[in-house]
């Protein structure tokens, strides 16, 4: 038992003595980086660098680029005895966040749901650029617009929302030219979105026309 004890706290200390101390300009970064990723779960500051010493109680003038990530720069005061400091310095920023992730292959047109999509810690860089999803919310009703493979972060450029009219789906046909109103019941041949035009056919005829898709669920020639 006592043996058990003195490990235990041994390994404490050992855990105490080899954590990272973090230096007063790392912690003032980091505090003022987390105003602009609210969401992070974590922000690492690395590779600080500046031309003076900074001490606890200066105070950021402004960081470059906002928001902050990857290699920024930086401008920080603080008075001393000598009279007002200023100096510039350099750091690297990673953060952290919850990113949607494919659990599986996902092809254009499946939707995006729990069962298909789950929330992982990814440093987030890389992945800005194309926009990522960090709530359920954002994934409310959107379906693949790629092929998306399993374990890679769900981009917003690969999603989008269905299509007001999907193909096979009986749509109403409207023809108005303020004297007349026609409507047909007509059989969608591809999906459509909104101002799209798309093909579809007379489920009598076997006729086939482009019409515009005016609202879900109806097209119009006019």
């Amino acid at each position: 038992m006592k043996l058990a004890f003195m490990v235990s706290v041994f390994g404490s200390l050992l855990w105490a003595t080899s954590a990272p101390v973090r230096s007063p300009i790392e912690k003032l970064l980091e505090q003022n980086i987390r105003l602009d990723w609210p969401e992070a779960t974590r922000i690492e500051v690395n590779q600080v660098s500046s031309k003076k010493v900074i001490p606890s109680q200066a105070i950021l003038l402004q960081i470059h680029p906002r928001p902050a990530m990857g290699a920024i720069s930086f401008e920080a005061s603080w008075k001393s005895p000598e009279g007002p400091q200023r100096t510039f310095g350099t750091a690297v920023v990673r953060v952290y966040q919850p990113v949607a992730v494919a659990r599986a292959n996902l092809n254009p047109q499946e939707a995006l749901d729990e069962v298909k999509i789950q929330f992982e810690e990814r440093e987030i860089s890389k992945f800005t650029q194309n926009g990522i999803f960090s709530h359920w919310e954002e994934l409310e009703g959107k379906t693949a617009k790629t092929f998306i493979k399993a374990g890679m972060p769900v981009h917003r450029v690969q999603t989008e929302s269905p299509a007001e009219i999907r193909q096979g789906q009986m749509v109403d046909l409207i023809f108005n030219n303020n004297q007349l109103l026609i409507s047909a019941r007509m059989k969608a041949l591809e999906h459509g979105r909104l101002g799209n035009w798309i093909r579809v056919e007379n489920p009598n005829s076997k006729r086939v026309i482009r019409a515009r898709v005016s609202a879900p669920g109806q097209v119009a020639i006019r």
